[in-house]
């Protein structure tokens, strides 16, 4: 646990120290537009800027008088952070002189090669051809100093070889590693001394120049090397007092956690300890780890999810309503902070009125002890970092207040990030305030140390991603585990610490009445869910069994999900709330129901594991919307393309497929209602009797997912899926009846039993589907036409009346076998049949 603060605090204090940075370029923004009318910096001015940075204090003045203050502030900063390295002592010596001797110039050179995965010789071609060729004449210069004796077109193409080569991306190495780092060590790139390269070279390797830039750059590493020190610093000192980190192979610690000589983790290097503990402290943030493919694979399978998470609309406002039920279930009834909140999230979007040096000095506070900035972007951002594919708000900021203009899907993508995170940020600072108020009246603390108690339950009680389980965040990334894992374990983490805070406070006098209220909080959040269910049965007529009967023709990811009726339409149609979309209890409520739907006990609780495991076994839906583009049908069985169909086709529908379910969530919601609005079925699931009604796919872009069944269309959509099953389920059968050769009688017997079974379980399904209906308000005869449609006029009038149908052998197999085999094998078999039919063994 002490290792894990530690570690954990790192992050917390590299992203309150980025805050600084991101206030510093907020103040320039303002300044910016304050002397340009516009949030882009000139030539001119950013070269001024440059030339201050890099120690030319006298030219400052020549800057707009509104920029001064912000740029002066830029280089406090670099100053700061340098002395602070030399403090911490990653600085030592003739290098902590050297450092300290270039205070007041000291600016890192960044290159885009070594961040940019599209970088490359043709991208400079596109961007600069003429300083692409002036070192490529630059390069044939120096090879014809080199051989004297070289041709001029020789000279010439080895020297645009070289560029090339200069230029290319490589694996590697990467001057970003310590901003994307989410391991132990230290990046020393900063520490490094800095060569002459010439001009040309930089060129090549894509020197970024931009003053705005470098700084950012610059003030992130040098953060993240500050922290990781401290950090350092910090497990030596545990582990040592603890004894748990030897000098010398001692007992179970067997393992070096650094070599002797090592400068990125010193000063662990040559010390020793349990191999457990050496893995546990290097992979702290578990990275992705894999080749060029599977980090593409990861990078694209974490946009999914941005997607259908941060940039769905519906999630956007669904966040806040989920939010509400935690701050209920931890007994924040009146939603005390409320206020400061709201203050909070108005100064990080910049409003003047709010944005005072208190409230930034309040912010970095709670960034610091771990309240902000810990929502699921940080999942994103990490596998994304792993991947090397994000750089990271900050510099997504820099680089636009820098004149490199932002496309509009990247800024619709900031954003939607921002959004998102103040969803989020505005509960936790309401918690945090409320808890901080609570220890204060409760155990009489100061402000100070309840903020640091308050901040720990906080992360306790509200989903934290920086304390998802260990094995989630192992799980997660991977392909074949569960699509969303990470929220379902935090909602079982934080639901059993507020219980047991609610239990501790009951014993302790004077936290006695918020023990009360937050075990209070918890009856009540879990009972809201079932008291919008039960309300809304009430209102329409509901009752169990209608409720159950609706269940049968929903989608098969809502099969036991809490839903809400909200009535039949003159048409027929159901109408429907899917509560469990905002409710964060449906971990749990989910199985409960499942469990509910089985016909024994043992049923019940196979449903029930079935379906608590299947939050975190099966593939995502990158990999199951790839599956099943492969394999022409979804799990579900049902079909993407038409195998009949032309090639060209078949490619369309595929490919459509794909876009559907990868694509952001707002933009399916969004083509929902234009359909909606003019009245267009959606042929992809139509079929399956989902209608779009104006008003229901409006209100669900607000975060509420109200939905309509046609009855008749998926009564006929489910019968069509019957006779397909009845069409596989015989094959189990006829493919042993009909097989060339000698079949022994033990097998044609065997595999007829595992049909009828199959077959009888069809029957009382679709016999089921089909009273489900009349229960909802069809009428028999129109019940019966529609399952006509799907499977033929004679199973549907025998599903009505309750009749199970006997197996025929068709006359296409008879005529095969009568070409395939002899009279005497026809005969054997046929008359085994008949004894199979008569029940006779």
């Amino acid at each position: 646990k002490e290792a894990f603060d530690i570690l954990e605090a790192k992050d917390q204090r590299i992203q309150a120290m980025q805050k600084q940075v991101d206030f510093t370029l907020r103040d320039l923004a303002k300044a910016t537009v304050e002397s340009n009318g516009k949030r882009v910096l000139t030539e001119p001015q950013k070269a001024i800027i440059d030339s201050y940075m890099r120690g030319q204090s006298d030219v400052l003045p020549e800057l707009p008088e509104p920029l001064q203050g912000p740029v002066a502030q830029m280089r406090r900063q670099l100053d700061n952070l340098t002395d602070r390295l030399v403090e911490s002592n990653v600085f030592t010596g003739p290098k902590a002189e050297a450092v300290l001797a270039r205070r007041g110039e000291y600016v890192t050179r960044s290159y885009e090669k070594y961040d940019n995965p599209k970088f490359g010789f043709d991208l400079l071609q596109k961007r600069a051809p003429e300083r692409l060729e002036s070192a490529i004449k630059f390069l044939q210069n120096e090879i014809i100093a080199a051989e004297p004796s070289i041709s001029m077109a020789e000279a010439r193409q080895r020297a645009i070889g070289k560029a090339k080569e200069i230029s290319t991306t490589e694996e590697g190495f990467s001057f970003d590693s310590l901003v994307n780092a989410a391991n132990l060590g230290k990046d020393l790139s900063i520490t490094k001394k800095r060569k002459d390269i010439p001009e040309e070279i930089r060129f090549l390797l894509g020197e970024y120049e931009d003053p705005i830039i470098n700084y950012a750059r610059t003030a992130v590493k040098m953060i993240n090397l500050l922290q990781s020190q401290r950090t350092l610093t910090d497990l030596r000192d545990w582990g040592v007092s603890n004894g748990l980190f030897f000098d010398k192979p001692t007992g179970n610690a067997s393992q070096i956690i650094a070599a002797e000589g090592s400068k990125t983790l010193e000063p662990l290097n040559g010390l020793y300890a349990e191999p457990e503990l050496v893995n546990a402290i290097k992979d702290f943030d578990v990275m992705v780890k894999g080749g060029d493919a599977y980090k593409l694979f990861s990078a694209v399978n974490a946009w999914v999810k941005w997607g259908k998470t941060v940039g769905s609309i519906q999630a956007q406002f669904r966040n806040p309503l989920s939010n509400i039920v935690i701050e209920i279930m931890n007994g924040n009834f009146a939603f005390t902070g409320n206020r400061q909140a709201l203050s909070t999230i108005l100064s990080e979007f910049g409003v003047p009125a709010v944005d005072s040096p208190a409230m930034r000095k309040y912010i970095t506070r709670a960034t610091q002890l771990g309240v902000l900035d810990t929502t699921v972007l940080n999942e994103f951002y990490q596998t994304l970092r792993d991947a090397q594919r994000y750089k990271g708000d900050t510099m997504s900021f820099a680089e636009d207040l820098s004149g490199r203009s932002l496309n509009a899907a990247k800024r619709g993508i900031m954003t939607l990030n921002k959004l998102y995170r103040s969803g989020d940020n505005f509960f936790k600072i309401m918690a945090w305030e409320s808890e901080t108020k609570a220890l204060m009246q409760g155990k009489g603390l100061s402000r100070q140390d309840a903020e640091v108690e308050a901040a720990e339950r906080v992360k306790n009680t509200r989903p934290t991603y920086s304390r998802v389980f260990r094995i989630i965040k192992k799980w997660r990334n991977q392909p074949l585990f569960g699509q969303f894992m990470s929220w379902p374990s935090e909602i079982l983490r934080t639901t059993a610490n507020s219980v047991r805070y609610g239990a501790e406070d009951l014993k302790t006098p004077g936290m006695r009445s918020h023990g009360f209220k937050r075990l209070i909080g918890m009856i009540a959040g879990t009972s809201i869910g079932i008291g919008i269910v039960r309300a809304f049965m009430w209102a329409t007529g509901f009752n169990d069994r209608k409720v159950d009967a609706m269940r049968r023709f929903v989608a098969p990811y809502q099969k036991n999900a809490s839903l809400a009726p909200t009535g039949i339409d003159e048409k027929g149609n159901i109408g429907y709330i899917d509560i469990s979309y905002t409710d964060p209890l449906e971990v749990f409520r989910g199985p409960i129901i499942a469990a509910a739907s089985g016909n024994n006990f043992e049923d019940g609780l196979l449903n029930s594991t079935r379906e608590f495991l299947e939050t975190y076994l099966g593939p995502g839906i990158l990999v199951n919307s790839l599956a099943s583009a492969i394999y022409g049908k979804t799990p579900q069985n049902r079909e993407i393309r038409n195998p009949q169909d032309p090639a060209l086709d078949q490619a369309y529908d595929t490919i459509a497929y794909l876009l559907r379910q990868n694509e952001p969530a707002t933009l399916s919601q969004f083509r929902r209602v234009y359909r909606a609005l003019r009245g267009e079925p959606d042929v992809a699931v139509s079929k399956y009797g989902r209608i779009y009604k104006p008003g229901e796919e409006i209100s669900a872009i607000f975060g509420i997912r109200p939905q309509s069944i046609d009855l008749a269309k998926a009564l006929e959509g489910k019968s069509a899926r019957f006779a397909s099953n009845m069409s596989d389920v015989g094959r189990i059968f006829t493919e042993t009846y009909g097989a060339a050769g000698i079949v022994p009688e033990t097998d044609i017997k065997s595999q007829y039993a595992k049909m009828e079974d199959r077959r009888r379980r069809l029957f009382d399904e679709a016999n089921k589907d089909f009273h489900a209906a009349i229960l909802l308000g069809m009428d028999k005869r129109e019940a019966i036409r529609s399952m006509s449609v799907g499977m033929g006029r004679a199973n549907a009038v025998a599903v009505a009346n309750n009749k199970y149908r006997d197996y025929k052998v068709g006359k296409a197999l008879r005529q095969q076998m009568q070409r395939t085999l002899t009279p005497e094998e026809i005969q054997k078999r046929e008359a085994v049949r008949r004894e199979i039919e008569m029940g006779v063994e």
